[in-house]
């Protein structure tokens, strides 16, 4: 098994090519700065959260004809107080009236998780606490992939503030007894669309076949949540990483007992896919 970890999309096609990696398209070099377009965010006035989308939302073009963009949310609760993320609208940037996604109640839940805990889906943020949102709108092709993507996030307040530590935007959204009241405060971020060359890359295994697991978008696996610093930066430079498993004819990655031995892609050739050179082999 083989974990190809990239922020770049791929299109892949499992199955025979040559080592050398010749006929494979030229990687694209746009990405590179369009992947990490600034966002910006959109109140009118103060907020309890911060947020930002630290890179581009990329159109991948999905196997069941429709085409995803998938990215990620950070959430970090400002105040003193903890606060419950009631609701998440996706939509256009440009002001269109319909949403692309509307997640609320247990989908919000599903989709979140705190820095360092991609296991744990929870709707809540502790003071100073940093969630990440994980969003996949899928889209028909008679949809029109959006230049730019909106993020708003609701937020309420479950536990009266301090009186030296008000809420900023909050105010008047805990009653006099204590108790949390039905309002929310709505917090916006934008960003662009990438719309650069996205690379098409061959298959990483010499052989007949290959299945692509654990890829994107929306399952809840170790790549697509996997947030790490990176150069002092969060990253999730796993979202677009896909394991590869041989499998023969029928679909098996392996016959008999299960052991290294009997799997279709132990021994098997290890090949570039585009052109490249190996620097380094590690064994064991």
């Amino acid at each position: 098994m083989i974990a190809v970890p990239g922020m770049c999309a791929a299109t892949v096609a499992c199955g025979s090519s040559d080592a050398s990696g010749s006929g494979s398209p030229e990687w694209g070099t746009e990405w590179s700065s369009a992947e990490r377009l600034s966002s910006t965010a959109r109140l009118d006035g103060p907020s309890p959260v911060a947020l930002s989308m630290p890179f581009a939302p990329s159109p991948v073009a999905a196997t069941d004809g429709r085409n995803d963009l998938t990215f990620e949310v950070p959430v970090t609760n400002t105040a003193a107080v903890p606060l419950v993320v009631q609701r998440v609208q996706i939509g256009s940037a440009d002001g269109a009236d319909s949403d692309l996604a509307n997640y609320e109640g247990g989908s919000v839940t599903a989709n979140m998780n705190l820095v360092g805990d991609n296991a744990t889906p929870t709707d809540r943020l502790q003071p100073a606490q940093l969630g990440f949102f994980f969003v996949d709108v899928a889209m028909d092709e008679a949809t029109p992939v959006p230049a730019g993507m909106k993020a708003t996030v609701s937020v309420r307040a479950l536990e009266t503030p301090p009186p030296d530590q008000p809420i900023p935007g909050l105010a008047g959204m805990v009653d006099e007894s204590g108790g949390p009241v039905p309002a929310t405060l709505d917090t916006s971020v934008t960003v662009q669309v990438f719309d650069g060359t996205v690379p098409v890359i061959g298959p990483p295994l010499r052989g007949d076949g290959c299945a692509a697991i654990k890829g994107c978008c929306a399952d809840n696996t170790h790549h697509r949540r996997g947030v790490w610093s990176v150069d002092g930066r969060l990253l999730n430079f796993e979202r677009y990483a896909i394991d590869f498993l041989g499998v023969d004819r029928e679909g098996f990655a392996y016959r008999g007992d299960n052991t290294k031995e009997n799997y279709v892609g132990c021994r098997a050739d290890v090949i570039a896919v585009a052109d490249a050179e190996v620097v380094s082999v590690l064994d064991g």
